[in-house]
């Protein structure tokens, strides 16, 4: 048994190397070949246990996955929704998640392959509340529509005019932040390309 069992991860190891060689090789003959699909191939690949000599690095599939967790002391709820906004969902659609606005047919192509946490958020005490609304007026007036787009308001399923896409998924208890002692999670979601804040 331990033979047959030795020969079949010898065999994995063989093909998942002869596999990534393969993609190698796609790649230098064609440029531009990287996408999600890849990515996601290339996650599947390092999740193997492999040595490090064998594991190959493609650099454009190098998102960091790691959640920030961060606490917010006592503030107003318009200080909260600016910070959640300008330090937290945009950095994560646009530096973590790596997504940029480039044409009309992939408007948002990102080059994270993986659904994950950016950051997880304890308010520990917050004036008033914050919601989707809140979010949306202020991504209106500093012109992030173009950047962020979300047309529609989860919580109160009512269309919006920030942009042509929702790409922020609201998926807070209640549709609000408030009170004291919330958890917020802002992560990316890449099944649907777009920002969950739950």
């Amino acid at each position: 048994m331990k033979g047959i069992s030795f020969k079949i991860l010898a065999d994995v190891i063989i093909a998942i190397f002869a596999i990534m060689v393969f993609i190698l090789i796609f790649k230098t003959v064609t440029p531009g070949f990287y996408g999600q699909a890849l990515c996601r191939i290339y996650e599947a690949v390092q999740a193997v246990p492999l040595p490090e000599f064998l594991r190959p690095s493609i650099s454009e599939c190098s998102i960091s996955y790691r959640t920030e967790k961060i606490t917010i002391e006592e503030s107003d709820a318009a200080v909260i929704a600016e910070a959640l906004l300008e330090k937290y969902i945009l950095p994560c659609w646009k530096e973590k998640a790596g997504c940029t606005r480039e044409n009309e047919t992939n408007p948002f192509p990102c080059k994270a392959g993986a659904t994950f946490s950016c950051y997880e958020l304890m308010i520990r005490r917050m004036s008033n509340f914050v919601d989707e609304r809140l979010i949306n007026n202020m991504m209106k007036l500093r012109g992030y529509c173009n950047i962020l787009p979300n047309n529609f308001l989860d919580y109160e399923k009512q269309s919006d005019d920030c942009g042509d896409l929702n790409k922020i998924y609201w998926n807070v208890e209640g549709g609000v932040i408030n009170g004291t002692y919330s958890i917020v999670v802002v992560k990316y979601d890449a099944f649907h390309h777009r920002i969950e804040v739950a």
